[in-house]
């Protein structure tokens, strides 16, 4: 007999409590602000988030942040198992490693070595001593960073394929009632262990080109609609619980301001929103939640909510919540002290 879908969701609320009962959690809270955990309280199974800033804001970064280190340090504290797979696109993965490793550093010897510093791209090497302690750092990155995966992969489908064979080799794929192969037609998937949260980033969607599929030839537009909707949406997240990140460009002439007007006006057209989403517009609807970044000294702004930009001694960013399924703190704004060294972000407590 079918379990209805009352009784469904009763069996997984009962399941979340019982697991948070004996010290198992089920989400992954927001570590870097108090604010939108009292809203919404973390990264839940099943979440399709979008990220959006305009170019060079540091979406990357906040990905980074938020979707992998947070993700990870909130894991390893907890036992939880957790798996990451990251597809870089506009970054190598060599300078992805880079910024985790940099942040190692900076913990153990609360010394910045920027990205050009690390890898030696100075008139000046690093000294032996420095080389030594970058070593260790390296070390301590493979231990602390095995569950994250980092791929390249240039294609939309491309990257869907393998985070679904990731998913066959610690679960099994269904279909009336019998066990699949995961290139077959399938209808549900049942993993080994129940627990484990698989996050899937695709930074930036931007980079996918227009596919080639059972013939058809499909433009960008068409591809990135059916990998947010068909791959990322419906199959690996209603489906297989994955927790998807997709990180998308604001248009680009989004910054371009009007020299001759200052106002409100003109500065809330700057600000990232999903009426501006680069290349396809319709991943704004299967998303569960979005957040955009903003750089209002980028537009020239001196003060924002009621900061002098120049005297706060770090980089500032203001983080919206553009989206939200329970639609509780849409067009609310979280002001963010950065430190782009090291992929640090952490709210201002105003």
């Amino acid at each position: 007999m079918v379990m209805s879908i009352y009784k469904s969701f009763y069996q997984q609320s009962l399941a979340n409590k019982q697991s948070i009962d004996s010290g198992k959690p089920v989400i992954i809270p927001w570590t870097f602000s108090n604010k939108l955990s009292q809203y919404i309280p973390g990264i839940v199974r099943g979440e399709q988030v979008l990220v959006t800033a305009s170019s060079g804001v540091g979406k990357s970064r906040f990905t980074r942040k938020v979707f992998v280190k947070d993700v990870l340090k909130y894991a390893n504290e907890h036992n939880m198992p957790v798996k990451i797979i990251l597809n870089s696109l506009e970054e190598p993965a060599e300078k992805v490693a880079s910024t985790l490793i940099a942040e190692i550093y900076y913990r153990k010897y609360n010394t910045s070595l920027d990205y050009y510093t690390l890898n030696n791209y100075r008139e000046k090497s690093l000294d032996d001593l420095t080389m030594k302690r970058v070593s260790e750092c390296v070390e301590i990155a493979e231990s602390k960073y095995s569950d994250l995966e980092v791929v390249q992969i240039p294609s939309a489908t491309g990257f869907y394929k393998h985070c679904r064979d990731y998913l066959a080799t610690v679960g099994k794929f269904v279909h009336e009632g019998k066990e699949v192969d995961r290139g077959e037609m399938w209808s549900t998937y049942i993993p080994d262990d129940p627990t484990r949260l698989v996050i899937c980033i695709s930074d930036t969607i931007d980079k996918y080109p227009g596919e080639h599929i059972q013939g058809q030839s499909m433009s960008q537009y068409e591809t990135l609609k059916m990998f947010s909707n068909v791959y990322m949406r419906s199959r690996l997240g209603l489906k297989c619980g994955t927790i998807n990140v997709l990180v998308q460009q604001q248009v680009s002439d989004k910054e371009k301001v009007e020299t001759t007007y200052k106002g409100s006006t003109i500065l809330e057209k700057m600000k990232p929103s999903l009426a501006t989403l680069a290349k396809c517009k319709l991943t704004q609807e299967d998303a569960t939640l979005a957040f955009g970044l903003f750089d209002p000294k980028r537009v020239g702004e001196k003060e924002y909510g009621g900061l002098i930009l120049d005297e706060l001694g770090f980089s500032f960013r203001s983080l919206s919540v553009l989206k939200t399924r329970e639609g509780a703190v849409e067009d609310r704004e979280i002001p963010l002290a950065c430190n782009f060294v090291i992929d640090e972000f952490k709210e201002i407590e105003l």
